[in-house]
């Protein structure tokens, strides 16, 4: 069983390097963060097995959360080369999360400097409390229950 590896970071970034899958206009992972409800990000590329695979679950996660306490927050990896894959990818999965973009020497530089650990690859999951400070971390898969239970168990304090 995969558990999920806990630290309280803040962020901050002078620069954004994503950009908002659907409209292309430049994002910060910032503004969804610090709205008073939990962030789980999952970072994604549309040809990774195991990303593909659970996709729907994280979709229905963000959906019994979303009016709640938490929510889901999609960061493809990739970048403008392949954002046409990224957004068939989400029509695919009839993702319901939003989603961000960006290159993936952008994602590991951030993941890096967010986590102060080295960005393995996706899929990746970042989880910020409330008050918008990274709580968790994960390289590689995560069931989406294990985050039910995470959230049952942090956002319910």
């Amino acid at each position: 069983m995969t558990a999920l590896l806990t630290s309280s970071v803040s962020i901050a970034l002078e620069h954004s390097p994503f950009s908002n899958l659907a409209t292309h206009q430049s994002e910060s992972l910032e503004n969804y963060t610090n709205d008073g409800k939990w962030l789980i990000v999952m970072i994604w590329a549309s040809d990774c097995i195991a990303c593909n695979n659970d996709a729907g679950s994280y979709s229905d996660l963000h959906t019994r959360h979303k009016n709640g306490n938490a929510s889901v927050l999609g960061l493809s990896i990739d970048g403008d080369v392949k954002r046409d894959e990224a957004i068939a990818f989400t029509k695919r999965h009839e993702i319901s999360f939003p989603n961000l973009i960006a290159n993936p020497d952008a994602v590991a530089n951030y993941y890096a400097q967010i986590t102060h650990t080295t960005w393995v690859g996706t899929p990746s999951f970042l989880i910020f409390n409330p008050q918008g400070n990274l709580e968790a971390k994960q390289a590689g898969a995560v069931p989406a229950e294990m985050l039910e239970q995470f959230l049952d168990q942090y956002a319910n304090d």
